[in-house]
C-alpha cells in the first residue's frame, strides 16, 4: 500500500485483537492488488442507547488503482447477521475484497462479454461508421 492503514476508534475501547484482525483483512487486500493507494477504517459505537445494546458501526475506505474508490459502511443489528463487532469487520472486508476483485478484472480485461452484447456493440460501431 502506498500509503500505511489509517485505523481510527470513536467511542470503542482500542483493542490488540480488533486492530490484528483489520490488518490482517487488509494485508488479505494487498494479495489481491498490490497497488493498493490507501486504506482507512473507522471502528464506532455510534449510538449511546441502553436498550440497544453493544450497536458498532464500521467504515472503510479504500482507494484503488486509477482512483477507484471503494466505500463499504456496515453497522451492527440486534436481531440480524452483524450482532458482534468480528462479524462486523469480517463480513465488511469480505465486500471490500468481491469490490476490489471486480475492479481488478475490469482493469485486466478480463470481463466476459455474451454472444449477444457482441453482436449489439459490432452493430452500433457499424451505424457509426
Amino acid at each position: 500500500m502506498q500509503k500505511p492503514l489509517e485505523l481510527t476508534f470513536r467511542e470503542v475501547p482500542h483493542t490488540q485483537k480488533i486492530e490484528d484482525l483489520i490488518n490482517e483483512k487488509v494485508r488479505k487486500l494487498e494479495t489481491i492488488c498490490d497497488s493498493i493507494i490507501s486504506c482507512r477504517v473507522v471502528v464506532e459505537r455510534p449510538h449511546r442507547h441502553h436498550n440497544n445494546g453493544n450497536s458498532y458501526q464500521l467504515r472503510i475506505d479504500l482507494m484503488a488503482p486509477q482512483n477507484h474508490e471503494i466505500v463499504v459502511k456496515k453497522e451492527t443489528t440486534q436481531n440480524g447477521k452483524h450482532d458482534h463487532l468480528t462479524t462486523l469487520i469480517r463480513d465488511s472486508f469480505e465486500v471490500v475484497r468481491r469490490q476490489l476483485l471486480e475492479h481488478m478484472r475490469i482493469l485486466r480485461n478480463e470481463v466476459k462479454t455474451h454472444p449477444d452484447q457482441e453482436e449489439f456493440a459490432s452493430a452500433a460501431m457499424e451505424e457509426e461508421i
